[in-house]
C-alpha cells in the first residue's frame, strides 16, 4: 500500500449525489448542490453553511478568511461580502476599495444600492457623506439618546431647520437647551 495516492478522474465526480460535485466541464465545485454556479458553491439548510475554525493554542496564530482581488483598469484592488435575497439581488455590501486616486483607501457599508457608512484611510467615519473630514462626520440630523428612554435626548440636531437641541428633540431656536 500507499501512503501518496493520486486518482485521475474523467467526467466529473459526485459523491452521495449532491453532498459533493465537482463539475469538470465548468471547473466548479458543490457543496449540499448538484448544480454549482459558482466557482465553489455551498448550499444547504443549517444556520452555519461556513465555518472557519484554527484549533491552535499558542495565541499567535488565527482563524482567517482572506478577500483578495486583482487590481481593475485604475489600479484599484476592490472586495466585496454581498447579502442577497432569494432572487439573488443584493440587498447590502461591505465592501472596499484601496489604491482608488478620486476617494483613497476606504471601507464602505451599502444598504438597498446607497452607500450608509464610510470608514476611510484616516479612521475617519462618514455616515451619509462618502468624503468625511472628521472622526465622526454626519450629513443628516443627528439624534444622542439615553438607552432605553424613548424622548430623552441628550442632543438632536435637525438637518431640514439647522436646529440644535439639548435635552430635547424639538429645538425652537437654533441652539435650545
Amino acid at each position: 500500500t500507499s501512503t501518496i495516492a493520486t486518482s485521475t478522474i474523467s467526467g466529473g465526480l459526485a459523491i452521495e449525489t449532491s453532498g459533493l460535485v465537482y463539475d469538470y466541464q465548468t471547473n466548479r465545485v458543490g457543496i449540499g448542490t448538484a448544480s454549482p454556479d459558482n466557482l465553489l458553491t455551498i448550499q444547504g439548510s443549517s444556520n452555519s453553511l461556513l465555518k472557519i475554525k484554527n484549533t491552535a493554542t499558542d495565541g499567535t496564530t488565527h482563524a482567517v478568511l482572506t478577500i483578495q482581488s486583482s487590481a481593475d483598469a485604475l489600479g484599484e484592488l476592490m472586495g466585496q461580502i454581498n447579502f442577497l435575497d432569494d432572487d439573488g439581488t443584493a440587498v447590502s455590501q461591505i465592501g472596499t476599495v484601496m489604491g482608488s486616486a478620486e476617494n483613497k483607501n476606504y471601507l464602505a457599508v451599502t444598504v438597498s444600492g446607497a452607500e450608509q457608512l464610510r470608514i476611510d484611510e484616516n479612521g475617519n467615519f462618514g455616515f451619509g457623506t462618502t468624503t468625511p473630514s472628521y472622526l465622526v462626520d454626519i450629513d443628516g440630523s443627528l439624534r444622542v439618546g439615553v438607552q432605553g428612554a424613548t424622548t430623552a435626548y441628550l442632543l438632536f440636531a435637525n438637518a431640514s431647520d439647522d436646529k440644535v437641541g439639548v435635552a430635547t428633540s424639538t429645538p425652537w431656536a437654533k441652539l435650545s437647551v
